[in-house]
């Protein structure tokens, strides 16, 4: 990656593509931004990928600025809207760092000037410091985010195994089944002193009428299975951060709408256990019964999501992605939305169950649901 200087974030005055970015440089709130190389500013941007690409034609020696620096300056030019912006980069301390920027004329205008202060320019001891601690928290952020991918992972599986069951037989015509899965152990960065594992597991249990009956169009329509999410764990092993990671991987697994769990707050078990009581409806456990079988990846860059009035299939790394990445999500047919709530009274997708294959676990959950008590 290319790093930005402190200098060059602090005469980006425009052009954010993220205001929250823009508002986090303008307070040099430092510790809460992303990874630099994520930053929303199209003069950081065009620079992220010189070291794997840099014969790229959006990269040229800058000759006047190198004649005047003493040393090479390479040019990155943006070019996605007209002239856009052009960013200076110097090679120094082991990295490439994006030193001086602006958009295209002012660039041309006044970089070789600039570079007659090269010192003002080049990276300084703080920079250099900023570096090592951001490097030191992407490492952290990417092995949490890797655990909470498994959790995601755990959760799916926990559910296809619990809906796809038959359970045993409950009262007043409801049978009811309980599946337990532990949950990956964390990072050990992340353990209080003197544990040694979290030993942690988590439990779903999934009641449902077994009496209904409907025709498949009218199956993902009203009827809403109740649930219940346990997460068992030893309270002194777990403090507030470690748990909220991991409620933060798991609880929207079922539900993406964060403030439905927020305002639904769970409750502790007589056994200590932390339980979530949830309805959750056809469409939306035959959507995570698809993504829990299917690992299915695309190379398709995401394009801008579209509001959707229809449950859409997706594949795990999907689900995975949208959990904990927080980014948009393509569906079996292809359709890019963002997951912020589940399809409760929406129409499952047609073109989504064409793309099916017929041995699809979801077509026998489908089937199970709509043919009354056969099962």
């Amino acid at each position: 990656m290319t790093w930005p200087t402190l200098r060059l974030l602090a005469s980006l005055k425009h052009g954010w593509t993220d205001k929250h970015h823009e508002a986090l440089v303008a307070s040099s709130a430092w510790s809460e931004m992303p990874a630099f190389s994520q930053l929303g500013h199209p003069a950081i941007q065009v620079c992220q990928d010189f070291s794997i690409n840099p014969a790229s034609d959006k990269y040229e020696e800058h000759k006047g600025s190198t004649k005047t620096a003493g040393y090479k300056v390479i040019e990155a030019r943006d070019t996605s809207k007209g002239p856009g912006w052009r960013t200076a980069m110097i090679n120094m301390h082991g990295t490439t760092w994006a030193v001086f920027a602006d958009t295209h004329d002012k660039f041309h205008a006044s970089a070789s000037n600039a570079f007659k202060r090269k010192q003002y320019l080049e990276p300084s001891e703080d920079d250099i410091t900023i570096r090592e601690i951001k490097l030191k928290e992407d490492e952290t952020n990417a092995v949490i985010e890797n655990w909470q991918r498994e959790m995601v992972r755990t959760m799916l599986d926990l559910f296809r195994d619990a809906y796809l069951s038959e359970g045993t037989e409950g009262t007043e015509g409801t049978g009811g089944c309980e599946v337990n899965k532990p949950i990956p152990e964390p990072p050990t960065d992340l353990l209080l002193p003197g544990v040694d594992g979290l030993n942690a597991s988590i439990t779903l249990t999934v009641m449902r009428d077994s009496e209904d009956d409907s025709s498949f169009d009218e199956a993902h329509k009203e009827q809403d299975d109740a649930i219940e999410l346990g997460i068992s764990f030893e309270l002194w092993k777990v403090d507030e951060i470690l748990k909220d990671l991991i409620l933060s991987a798991v609880l929207p697994v079922i539900d993406p709408d964060e403030e439905r769990w927020t305002r639904d707050a769970g409750y502790y078990s007589k056994n200590g256990d932390l339980c979530f009581s949830y309805f959750i409806s056809v469409a939306r456990a035959s959507q995570l019964v698809y993504s829990a079988e299917s690992d299915e990846q695309t190379e398709e860059a995401p394009k801008e999501p579209q509001a959707t009035q229809s449950a859409h299939y997706v594949a795990r790394t999907e689900i995975v992605a949208s959990v904990v990445e927080k980014r948009a999500i393509r569906s079996v047919c292809g359709f890019w939305f963002v997951s912020s709530r589940v399809p409760d009274g929406f129409p499952i997708c047609e073109e989504c169950i064409d793309a099916l294959p017929e041995a699809s676990a979801v077509h026998r959950f489908l089937r199970q649901r709509t043919s009354g008590s056969a099962g």
